[in-house]
């Protein structure tokens, strides 16, 4: 996929004539997922180097080259083609009330926005993310304003309250069809047809794979059954904050039950570490810095919230530095590399509001949100290769050296016989292969390949880390299959380490990816994917279960040893003014 991936953004850099010649040349079956991954249908839509006719042309030619997606390409076309302009112009709507309304003024805006937030705490993430980033863009940052504290009065925010109750609506069907074009492009929905016979347009959409999305729903489960095992929660940085927030209330005289509030919004972004982030976060010196600044803004952000009449506060990066945990040890250029991850994220835009002249951030309540969690953007920052070659390999040492040996550590623990370190495979002195972990108990081999797939809950990040574990899956397969084919050469891999191993001891071998997410327990049958927590979980059992089948069983079908609410698929519909969508859910 890699491979297509990079011709496709060299075919971004070609006329039409050579366009059209490189598709027949080239373009094959393995294009359509990378294609709709990298969006290159909107790219044809928006591109001002082809006419309407000649878009046309190139996505027929795409259709000819890839037969079993034809339909796929023409429907997927015809949504943007339908849908985009109607997005568009809820765009241009936002954008002109902003303008027209709000004197140039982002301070008033932010203050009102606030407002609304602070009245309906249920707001959806993604609008009001929206809103910013459009007001940012339309207004400026307003710097010189910024610099004092202002408390507008409640008449203000109650003559704009229409005005950002309207585009907050206007928001969330922007961000539905948004949210549905991921889905499309990232493989979770499938177009049934689309319909412009009658105003509005209507699009009927199913899911691609019922068992992938229940897998999803069960890993989110899963997640919320450890969280809720979880006593006092043992951490350096929660506890650094929420002694942060005592010693304010102290201070300021807060009452009993709102410190106890802002206890509680604290402990619900930790219960969230699992054992496996806890470790990431610990055996890295940037990703740990990252989490204690990431934690240190969203602990200002509950003391804003809960403590404060003011719509924002502005710190400084010296605040920032003294008041987050390990701020008097980190070095100068490690905080100051971290801090401009943090802020200058991808995820941050819409959320903060860097004030770069006077070297200070602003925090507002617009940034509260119940669904945000601390722990998984800390987690997209510090392991988001692209943006910092440090970030890049820390993250890759903490796959290579520090994960995978903690798994085989942990194994050990079970009983289990395992390799020292990963193997490779050669023929004829040429790699065919490596597999990260070789473990033997019970009659039964297995055969892991070890891979760190953080990902929050978008289309694009799910879709980023199952790519990285069907390709484990893979290698896990062809592992198995030279092994299951090489009882010899399994032995001897084995006798390295000093397993001695007979032929007749070998009952099973067991391909397996060993991940740090449980979401991806249903993304393909075989090889099965588990969540290092579930694994271990799974081996403790049967460890006093006493018996092999229950490994046999944990290693093949995790999700059938627990018993998952069920999750029945239903439809679903949007109806608007603008347009409705029908379309398949887990319920």
């Amino acid at each position: 996929m890699k491979k297509q991936m990079r011709h496709i953004s060299y075919m971004q850099s070609l006329s039409y004539a050579e366009l059209i010649e490189d598709i027949k040349s080239n373009v094959d079956e393995s294009f359509f997922e990378p294609l709709m991954g990298r969006k290159y249908l909107q790219w044809i839509y928006y591109s001002r180097y082809f006419s309407d006719s000649e878009k046309k042309t190139i996505v027929e030619h795409l259709k000819v080259k890839m037969p079993s997606h034809a339909q796929e390409l023409e429907l997927d076309y015809c949504f943007i083609e339908t849908f985009f302009p109607i997005s568009s112009k809820i765009y241009e709507e936002i954008c002109e009330t902003i303008n027209g309304h709000f004197a140039n003024s982002m301070f008033i805006f932010s203050y009102c926005l606030s407002k609304y937030i602070e009245i309906n705490p249920g707001t959806i993430g993604t609008a009001k993310e929206l809103l910013m980033k459009i007001a940012m863009k339309v207004l400026g940052k307003e710097l010189e304003v910024f610099g004092q504290q202002i408390i507008l009065s409640d008449s203000v925010y109650y003559q704009y309250s229409p005005l950002i109750e309207d585009m907050y609506q206007k928001a969330i069907l922007y961000g539905a069809l948004q949210e549905k074009y991921d889905a499309i492009s990232f493989g979770r929905e499938q177009i049934v047809s689309i319909s412009c016979l009658n105003s509005p347009p209507l699009l009927t959409m199913r899911l691609v794979d019922t068992e992938f999305e229940r897998g999803l729903q069960y890993g989110c489960q899963y997640d919320n059954y450890l969280a809720s095992r979880k006593g006092e929660i043992i951490n350096p940085i929660y506890a650094h904050y929420k002694c942060k927030i005592c010693s304010y209330c102290s201070l300021m005289g807060i009452p009993d039950d709102v410190k106890e509030l802002a206890f509680n919004l604290l402990e619900r972004q930790f219960l969230t570490m699992k054992s496996i982030d806890a470790l990431f976060f610990y055996t890295g010196t940037l990703p740990s810095f990252v989490l204690s600044i990431i934690s240190l803004i969203y602990t200002e952000i509950v003391k804003l919230v809960l403590f404060s009449d003011s719509s924002y506060i502005i710190l400084s990066k010296n605040d920032i530095r003294k008041n987050m945990m390990w701020g008097n040890q980190i070095l100068d250029s490690d905080f100051n590399d971290c801090y401009e991850l943090v802020i200058k994220h991808e995820q941050s835009k819409g959320y903060f509001l860097p004030l770069s002249e006077s070297n200070c951030l602003l925090i507002g309540k617009w940034m509260f949100d119940f669904d945000i969690s601390v722990i998984e953007n800390a987690k997209s920052v510090s392991l988001d290769a692209k943006i910092s070659k440090r970030l890049g390999k820390s993250s890759n040492f903490f796959g290579k050296n520090v994960f995978e040996k903690f798994v085989r550590d942990r194994l050990k623990l079970y009983n289990w016989k395992v390799t020292q370190s990963s193997i490779t495979l050669k023929r004829n002195k040429q790699i065919i292969t490596d597999v990260d972990l070789l473990a033997y108990k019970d009659g039964i081999v297995v055969i892991g390949e070890v891979k760190v797939a953080h990902c929050e809950r978008s289309a694009y990040q799910i879709w980023k880390a199952s790519v990285t574990l069907r390709q484990a899956q893979e290698q896990a397969k062809i592992t198995s299959d030279i092994l299951k084919n090489d009882f010899t050469l399994l032995r001897a891999i084995f006798a390295k380490d000093n397993i001695k191993l007979q032929a007749q001891d070998i009952k099973h071998i067991i391909p397996v990816v060993i991940t740090t997410s449980n979401y991806f327990t249903n993304l393909e049958k075989t090889p099965a994917i588990i969540g290092f927590d579930m694994l271990m979980e799974l081996m403790n059992h049967a460890q006093g279960d006493g018996s092999s089948k229950l490994i046999f069983q944990s290693l093949t079908n995790p999700t059938s040893l627990f018993s998952f609410s069920k999750l029945s698929k239903i439809e679903s519909v949007i109806e608007t003014d603008r347009f409705h969508i029908i379309y398949e859910d887990l319920e």
